[in-house]
């Protein structure tokens, strides 16, 4: 466990002059036993062609007037590497103290920490930790889509009970042998993108859990309707536990669709493209994006 602590703030966004994607840009802070050790600023674009982003460690009297040395680096899936500061984003801002050369930085005796802090940096903030998800997706600017891994009854339990309670399969999950729940996708229209998938579970009668299993692997799938409820809260977009749904088969490598809904809630899910503008800031508040 390291001995740095992170403190990450909300990113700032505006377009990118050459394509109007979103340019990201993060900041966070860092301490050690509630002292202040750093600051760290990173950038990177959504949907450009280099899967890299920036990364600035500022050190030293970070708390006060005194001097500063700020490390800056390039984080690529293979790795980071130390890059002149004269050539990042934030050269010539006073704030950052002075900017270190790559020999001067991997010569300089806080290089060890320097590498230390970005290794809590990266897997720590939330927003660098979403753009290094999405891009080992293969394409930065696809939002993450949310999903979950159990129900949320099944959720709850402790490990131990879960393992005497449950029977987990990767569509389907049982409950004490007489609760059901199959997962599902709900397809949400989104501007630009076509759709922006919700992953959840359902929970459904008996009867309908074993005829779904029976034709989840032949040609009677595709098509085949049924009734859940909802078993996972989720209070943005909200959709309620309980609530019931209408899912189908819509293609024999993908998971059921929730179809429709007398909720108004959910059929405005489904049915409403989503404007872009909208969908951006609830998946940067989120960080699916």
């Amino acid at each position: 466990m390291s001995r740095f602590e992170l403190e990450t703030t909300t990113p700032r966004r505006e377009p990118c002059s050459c394509c109007g994607r979103s340019i990201v840009f993060v900041t966070g802070f860092l301490t050690e036993t509630s002292e202040a050790v750093g600051f760290y600023y990173a950038r990177f674009v959504n949907g450009h062609e280099e899967q890299a982003f920036d990364l600035a460690i500022c050190i030293g009297d970070v708390a006060g007037s005194g001097p500063r040395t700020t490390f800056v680096m390039k984080a690529r899936e293979q790795g980071v590497s130390l890059v002149d500061g004269a050539s990042s984003p934030w050269a010539g801002n006073p704030r950052l103290g002075r900017m270190l050369t790559r020999p001067e930085a991997l010569a300089h005796p806080e290089r060890a920490m320097v590498f230390e802090l970005s290794d809590v940096i990266i897997p720590g903030d939330p927003a660098l930790r979403s753009y290094r998800a999405r891009c080992s997706c293969g394409d930065s600017a696809v939002p993450l889509e949310l999903g979950f891994g159990l129900p949320d009854d099944v959720f709850a339990l402790s490990e131990s009970e879960r393992t005497r309670r449950a029977k987990i399969g990767r569509a389907f999950v049982e409950l004490d042998d007489k609760r059901f729940f199959v997962r599902t996708l709900v397809p949400v229209p989104v501007e630009n993108i076509g759709t922006w998938n919700i992953g959840l579970w359902l929970e459904l009668r008996a009867s309908d859990s074993r005829r779904l299993k029976e034709v989840w692997t032949n040609e009677a799938f595709v098509g085949h309707r049924f009734e859940g409820t909802i078993a996972n809260e989720i209070s943005e977009p909200t959709l309620i536990r309980g609530t019931r749904v209408e899912a189908s088969g819509v293609d024999s490598k993908q998971l059921p669709h929730v179809v429709s809904s007398r909720d108004p809630g959910v059929a405005q899910l489904l049915n409403r493209r989503w404007p872009w503008g909208e969908f951006e800031g609830f998946a940067a508040r989120h960080h699916y994006l």
